[in-house]
């Protein structure tokens, strides 16, 4: 057998000088790293989880995160889900908040004298099957298609109202065929608009 430079190793040579080589250490820049990396993992799936997201009441939009109790403004994403209270009994003052972005959150509640409004072009997903509402929830398009879209058996409660606001753009409809709404005793869901 020969060597990269041309010179015969006998295989009990060869053995022996793979018996002496020594195993690599991490350079200190790597383990430095994996460490910051395993770290950070950890960090983020410690964070993630349910969090209850409180209107902090007034009016005001969506996206804003100062608007809310919780760190950002609700929207299901990187493992965090929310579940949505406006405004939670935040007193005598009435809520009115416009969603002016699309998402998706598991829950929400409207307490009474407060509302939603989700404006035109806008959806509001609800993923885990209950939206409370002693309020308003307004579904208000002018020229775009606008959503209130369950995802799975939702069941629309509370003592208030869903108002749809145009006949061909304002929709309440499910995310999959088999999605199902139930309308609870007590509340109305009026207007002109589309379900299914």
């Amino acid at each position: 057998m020969f060597a990269p430079n041309g010179v015969e190793v006998s295989p009990c040579r060869r053995r022996r000088v793979f018996a002496q080589s020594k195993p690599t250490a991490l350079s200190p820049y790597l383990a430095a790293f994996l460490v910051v990396l395993v770290t950070a993992a950890a960090a983020m799936q410690a964070t993630a989880g349910v969090i209850d997201s409180q209107w902090q009441g007034g009016v005001g939009v969506w996206n804003d995160p100062n608007n809310w109790t919780s760190v950002n403004y609700p929207n299901n994403s990187g493992g965090d889900t929310y579940k949505v209270f406006i405004d939670g009994g935040q007193g005598a003052t009435s809520s009115l908040v416009t969603l002016n972005t699309s998402v998706a959150i598991d829950t929400l509640a409207v307490d009474a004298d407060d509302a939603l409004n989700i404006a035109n072009s806008r959806t509001l997903t609800i993923v885990a099957g209950a939206l409370t509402n002693d309020g308003e929830v307004n579904i208000s398009p002018t020229s775009s298609h606008t959503y209130l879209r369950i995802d799975g058996a939702t069941t629309l409660s509370g003592d208030g109202e869903l108002q749809l606001s145009h006949a061909t753009l304002a929709y309440v409809q499910g995310v999959n065929t088999t999605d199902r709404l139930t309308n609870a005793a007590g509340h109305t869901i009026r207007g002109a608009g589309q379900l299914g």
